[in-house]
């Protein structure tokens, strides 16, 4: 029966640590823009430091001491403050220092009744629990597998339950919520009270939470730790995604079509690296390792290249949006099977005639000035879909 030891996060930044900025904005009615929002105004208030920081490490010469001290006297977590001040403060661990703010701290004490409770109390509750948690001991769990064997099976069960809790004393949702298991011994005959088989299928993984967008957003490095919230408002106000229950960010018609337009002309627009390579040589030059002015030409120089190919073909756009938005999306009648989906793409005979997917939402061109016709129901070989005769008209006109 091993022993698990959870090792309390490193400092906090609401603007900047992710998960403070995931949990602490998860219980706030609002977007997370508002976690930033109102994490500014605690600041200007004087009772937590500046929240727009990069840091999740402490400097060498913060005074843990006097932060805990202004906490010592709090009704809910006083004592729990001094006890740490009483057995001597252990700088948390991990973090990075890059030394242009310390972490989010509690500056001052505060009760729910003074901050007026809402979304106040939730960010200042989170942030000194946080901080305090980052100067405790590791939880120690105590870990047990069992393994059972009957009618040719082998079934396992485990449990865990905690010898200190360490971090988990102040922050107790990060308790292991594993029940212990009863007491069994090598060879101990146990009762089988019943069989149950469950029969079921897999489904497509849902839509992600806000959370989770901040997590990969952090992950392929777009946007700042300050600015993400930022972007997630603007797709949400430009009605590309919405915020529907459970915080999930659901992309619109508009958002998907967009996408799409963007993977028809240039790719490389709506995958992560594009963005994280811009944020990775503004941060060389903020350590002084590249020259602005090298690092602006050059960015520009190959954002200019882009625009000038997207105009070029910004007619595969045109064609995409006119399809998804336009009276023709719901005109056009059923030709061939898609070759992807394998469901019925349209024809849409208004020039300029196309093919176009509804469930994929692709469009396909089609050479103009002839007539358009599903060919004997056959399949191509090499991509599955169905085969279509374009003919020209008059007497000495070809079909292809």
């Amino acid at each position: 029966m091993p022993r698990a030891v959870a090792t309390p996060a490193a400092a906090v930044a609401v603007a900047a640590s992710c998960d403070s900025l995931c949990c602490t904005a998860a219980l706030l009615s609002n977007i997370r823009l508002a976690c930033v929002q109102v994490a500014e105004r605690l600041y200007t208030s004087g009772y937590l430091s500046y929240p727009r920081t990069e840091s999740s490490g402490y400097p060498p010469n913060f005074d843990f001491d006097d932060a805990l001290s202004s906490q010592a006297r709090h009704p809910i977590w006083g004592p729990y403050a001094a006890s740490l001040l009483s057995q001597g403060v252990s700088k948390p661990k991990g973090g990075v220092d890059v030394g242009d703010h310390p972490p989010i701290t509690p500056v001052r004490s505060a009760t729910e009744a003074e901050l007026g409770g809402g979304d106040s109390w939730l960010i200042y509750d989170y942030v000194a629990r946080h901080f305090l948690a980052s100067l405790s001991g590791d939880c120690v769990l105590k870990k047990t597998k069992a393994v059972l064997a009957g009618g040719g099976e082998t079934f396992t069960a485990s449990g865990s339950v905690v010898l200190r809790p360490g971090f988990t004393a102040i922050m107790p949702w990060k308790v292991s919520q594993a029940e212990p298991l009863p007491p069994l011994s090598e060879g101990q005959v146990v009762q089988l009270k019943g069989v149950e088989l469950s029969a079921g299928k897999t489904s497509p993984p849902d839509y992600l939470t806000e959370a989770e967008l901040i997590g990969l957003m952090e992950k392929h490095g777009i946007g700042t730790d300050a600015s993400i919230p930022t972007h997630i408002n603007n797709i949400s106000e430009r009605n590309y995604v919405q915020i529907q229950s459970g915080r999930r960010v659901v992309p619109t018609e508009l958002g998907i079509t967009l996408i799409k337009g963007y993977q028809l002309i240039d790719p490389e627009l709506c995958r992560p690296h594009v963005r994280a390579h811009v944020e990775q040589q503004i941060g060389l030059i903020a350590d002084g390792k590249a020259q602005k002015e090298a690092v602006v030409a050059h960015t520009l120089e190959q954002f200019r290249a882009k625009f000038m190919f997207f105009v070029g073909h910004i007619t595969r756009m045109d064609a995409l949006f006119e399809a998804s938005f336009s009276p023709l999306s719901s005109s056009g009648k059923p030709m061939c099977k898609c070759g992807k989906c394998r469901r019925y793409m349209k024809y849409i005979a208004a020039r300029p005639s196309r093919l176009y997917c509804p469930a994929c939402e692709d469009v396909y061109a089609l050479p103009q000035g002839g007539a358009v016709k599903q060919y004997k129901g056959l399949e191509c070989p090499l991509d599955g879909f169905e085969l279509v005769l374009y003919s020209l008209a008059g007497l000495d006109g070809k079909t292809y």
